[in-house]
């Protein structure tokens, strides 16, 4: 097994969103940069009024955790959901869905893009609010 170092992420952004991208199969020695059912991993760091404008996604599965502050979620499907850390999503792409994030907060969060079972599923998005936060800062 070789270790991916945390100067391998690929680093994107200004001083309002940041974005660190880390392909858990680069170092497999393949061409596929994900690992089994994880594509990838995103790190953002993300300051009002910052927005990450209304983009595309397709056959993927992507579980947004913030881990501190707040943020607007606005999709294709109808949504609008204000989300922090006690409120995660799970979007399925599918067959496409397009969706924007503005900060209300300063905020810290994961993106793990995993790979469906299938292709060309019908879009949905699925909210799930915790009791408790177990998170500690």
């Amino acid at each position: 097994m070789k270790v991916i170092r945390a100067s391998e992420k690929h680093t994107h952004g200004n001083q309002t969103f940041r974005v660190n991208i880390l392909y858990p199969g680069a170092n497999l020695g393949k061409t596929d940069t994900g690992f089994f059912t994880i594509g990838r991993i995103d790190h953002a760091l993300f300051k009002p009024p910052g927005i990450v404008p209304m983009h595309p996604h397709r056959d993927d599965e992507i579980l947004s955790y913030i881990r501190s502050g707040k943020m607007i979620h606005k999709d294709s499907t109808g949504h609008q959901e204000h989300l922090n850390n006690s409120y995660m999503m799970l979007m399925n792409a599918g067959s496409g869905i397009s969706h924007e994030e503005s900060a209300e907060e300063n905020m810290e969060m994961l993106q793990i893009f995993m790979r469906p079972s299938e292709n060309e599923l019908p879009p949905k998005v699925q909210f799930y609010q915790f009791e408790n936060i177990y998170s500690e800062k």
